[in-house]
């Protein structure tokens, strides 16, 4: 799962018209939306704001050198920088500074992951902040409640670039919602992409096809075709040796059972708000307990792998082509389903956004709209210095004068800025092209790879795996997920003080419980006894102290 979870980060912004640009060391380049002009060619150099409150220009080049300190991430093995380049000094340093005349000083560099997460926590904890820095929402929020945040509020109404607004406005406000405390704008946040947080059924369509069986709609049509599927053996696999499905649950997260679930209304280990605006964790709900029944049911019916809970990789049933259900994103495949075609290139995946719910609607959760956080040491001399840098990130993230092979985790402070519905709004445009809509001498230069490889997949759809890839994932993943939906947001991603002593034990043993009585190792209603247990050793208090902190 923790692979998963990296691969996610990989292909966050790596939507298919750039998927070629991404960074071979596992760093996604950002995505451009529209097409705009250069800011080069309309600021006005050394512009500033007048006495009378005109807006400045966001790319405003400073007459003298302007110096900020940050704390840098990096990745340790990453090998692209050319010789005699550093993390002060590349091309990405070197541009911020030939446009606003900013130069960059690292305070400290930390490796990725934990090294990283324990450089800002001395640095918080020895009030001993960088002028910027990259942090998590949990961080944000402490810093914030120490006051040691700068107020961003004006500087970033007064500076922030058209591109930078557009990106945080497809949010409808979420992520700067997110970066405010007690009034006040207190961080620059980045901008996930909302395609990202819904699991899709992909399934093995000639199966289906050979079986002469419609499409699943609902739990119990999953359950059916899962169990023809093992019965009838389309698949070749041997009498009774096909997989009906599989996934996994580590350290509580449903991940792939998360479709099954939303099918009930449950949401496990999200928190968010119900119609009345009450608090709910998502895990200790009835009808969290009601899917369980179900996976239950499906297990002992032989139709849920028996060895979910113990695979290692829930991914190789399906690429060795003894499973033709499994749940995954939408870029599924560009990994691990690529791997199923080169294995047999007559596999046909396809994706549909289901089970759906009793009134035959499709349930999916929205993750944070924000997952990190620009934030500035408060006193800084110049903080609009570091919009500045951020819109020239934004801008030109892309930018083809730029080498490919650096990678773009060199930015001096690398957040992700594609808008939330970027993703869809690329498959809008690629499904003019096939359709013929937008003529091939029309489209925008961005768009060119995509239709190239369509050709390719026209012509022989597994000719090219990387065609197959790259067209199936827009064309059937993100294509399934354009239809209605019923969406619930997170209320809460942080993590509180309570939180920090108890949630790993509370998580365990939520895996725990679930696991078993999804096997049948503990009756369905010791769920009861776990929410007890749950809310009595740490939940109730967190409750607590998150609806504390969404009123701050």
């Amino acid at each position: 799962m923790k692979a998963l979870r990296n691969l996610t980060l990989v292909l966050l912004a790596c939507t298919l018209v750039f998927v070629s640009a991404c960074g071979k060391s596992g760093v996604a380049e950002q995505t451009p939306s529209a097409k705009t002009e250069k800011p080069s060619d309309i600021s006005q150099e050394g512009q500033e704001p007048s006495a009378n409150g005109d807006a400045a220009d966001p790319f405003g080049k400073y007459e003298q050198p302007v110096t900020i300190t940050i704390g840098k991430e990096i990745l340790p093995d990453d090998k692209s920088l050319p010789s005699g380049d550093s993390v002060e000094n590349n091309q990405y340093t070197r541009l911020i500074e030939d446009k606003i005349n900013v130069k960059v000083k690292a305070a400290w560099i930390a490796s990725v992951g934990d090294a990283y997460t324990q450089k800002v926590g001395l640095s918080i904890s020895s009030n001993d902040l960088p002028d910027a820095m990259v942090v998590t929402e949990a961080d944000f929020r402490k810093l914030s409640k120490l006051g040691l945040l700068e107020d961003l509020t004006d500087v970033y109404n007064t500076y922030a670039s058209p591109k930078l607004r557009a990106t945080h406005d497809s949010t409808k406000g979420m992520a700067l919602e997110s970066a405010t405390y007690g009034g006040k704008l207190l961080a620059i946040p980045n901008v996930f992409t909302q395609v990202e947080s819904s699991y899709i059924m992909w399934l093995r369509q000639d199966w289906l096809d050979k079986l002469k069986l419609e499409p699943p709609k609902t739990v119990d049509d999953l359950q059916k075709i899962a169990k023809a599927f093992i019965d009838q053996d389309p698949g070749g696999n041997g009498p009774g040796k096909t997989i009906g499905f599989t996934g996994a649950m580590v350290e509580g997260n449903v991940a792939d059972f998360q479709s099954i679930f939303a099918a009930f209304h449950a949401y496990p280990n999200l928190w968010y708000k119900d119609a009345s605006g009450q608090l709910k964790y998502g895990s200790i709900t009835p009808e969290a307990k009601q899917a369980l029944e179900k996976l239950r049911e499906m297990y002992a019916a032989g139709v849920l792998d028996k060895e979910f809970a113990l695979r290692k990789d829930f991914n190789e049933p399906a690429v060795s082509g003894k499973t033709g259900i499994f749940f995954q994103k939408w870029w599924a495949p560009m990994w691990p389903l690529n791997d199923s075609i080169q294995n047999n290139p007559k596999a046909d995946w396809q994706a549909y956004a289901v089970p759906l719910d009793s009134e035959g609607k499709y349930n999916t959760r929205l993750l944070p709209a924000s997952t990190q956080f620009v934030v500035v040491k408060k006193g800084v001399k110049n903080p609009e210095a570091i919009i500045k840098l951020l819109n020239v990130e934004a801008e030109y993230a892309v930018d083809p004068e730029l080498d490919p092979n650096v990678n773009p985790a060199y930015w001096p402070l690398r957040v992700v800025f594609a808008e939330a519905d970027i993703v869809e709004q690329e498959y809008k445009t690629m499904k003019k092209l096939v359709d013929g809509e937008i003529k091939p001498e029309d489209m925008e230069e961005k768009f060119k790879p995509f239709y190239e490889n369509y050709l390719k997949y026209k012509e022989n759809p597994t000719a090219d795996i990387g065609a197959w890839s790259s067209v199936t994932a827009y064309m059937s993943g993100v294509a399934s997920l354009t239809g209605p939906k019923e969406t619930v947001p997170t209320a809460f991603s942080g993590t509180t003080k309570t939180m920090e002593l108890k949630w790993p034990s509370l998580i365990k043993r939520e895996l725990e419980v679930y696991n078993k009585i999804i096997m049948g190792v503990e009756p369905l209603d010791s769920f009861d006894t776990f929410v007890e247990e749950w809310k009595r050793t740490g939940g109730d208090e967190i409750m607590k102290e998150i609806e504390a902190e969404l009123q701050s």
